[in-house]
């Protein structure tokens, strides 16, 4: 069986995994500045490549002899027939195809159901012998997919604008600026276009003689009062 990793690559996969955010099917993100680069990835793709040959499932012979060899030691089972003892063998090798030779052979050998109040004299049911396989495997399966997660995952990407989407976004801020300030109402900009009535009489005249402004305020119905000097 393959050795367990130091308490230091340990607690590195533990805070790189904590780290990785989950962006979709097969997506992961992990900040740029945590990802394993050089040594350390180097030594997280060895690690991963030894354990996936600790979790490579047993060849059909090699859960043939396991099996045959655990239930033989049921003396439930010395009666039965040929066929019997085969169908029953057939079921236990189809619940443990999944699974490395390693486990099966160690929780053959570590069965025990007296802590569960079972009759040694039977054999587990092959979805109990599954269960104990699956056991002994999973912490190895959990650290696989710890690390394989770490190396799949890609740093966030950051959305870089052309200097071209920049000024139409900036120039999208100035206009809704100057609206918030007042600066850009269409009805306001009309009327300061307007040139005022008073001014254009006096610069035009009437008939070519120049008015004074008493005369215009009375032309434009406004109290004399109001009327500026000439």
């Amino acid at each position: 069986m393959m050795a367990p990793p130091s308490s230091h690559f340990a607690m590195r996969t533990a805070e790189l995994r904590n780290q990785v955010v989950y962006r979709g099917p097969g997506r992961y993100e992990l900040p740029a500045a945590s990802r394993p680069e050089g040594e350390e990835r180097v030594a997280i793709r060895e690690r991963l490549r030894g354990l996936k040959r600790l979790l490579r499932p047993a060849v059909e012979v090699e859960i043939g002899n396991a099996v045959t060899a655990f239930l033989a030691g049921f003396t439930s089972l010395r009666g039965y027939s040929d066929d019997e003892a085969v169908r029953t063998a057939t079921e236990f090798c189809k619940k443990l195809r999944p699974y490395p030779a390693w486990a099966i052979q160690q929780a053959c050998d570590g069965w025990d159901p007296r802590p569960t109040g079972g009759d040694p004299r039977f054999p587990p049911t092959p979805a109990e012998l599954q269960i104990a396989v699956r056991v002994l495997v999973r912490p190895w399966q959990i650290e696989a997919g710890d690390l394989e997660t770490i190396l799949l995952a890609r740093a966030p990407q950051e959305y870089q604008l052309t200097s071209e989407q920049r000024a139409e976004l900036d120039a999208r801020f100035a206009s809704i600026v100057a609206r918030q300030k007042g600066q850009h109402r269409p009805v306001a900009g009309i009327e300061a276009e307007l040139p005022d009535h008073l001014e254009l009489l006096k610069a035009r005249g009437l008939g070519g003689l120049k008015l004074s402004d008493t005369t215009l305020a009375k032309a434009l119905g406004r109290p004399v009062s109001q009327a500026h000097p000439a």
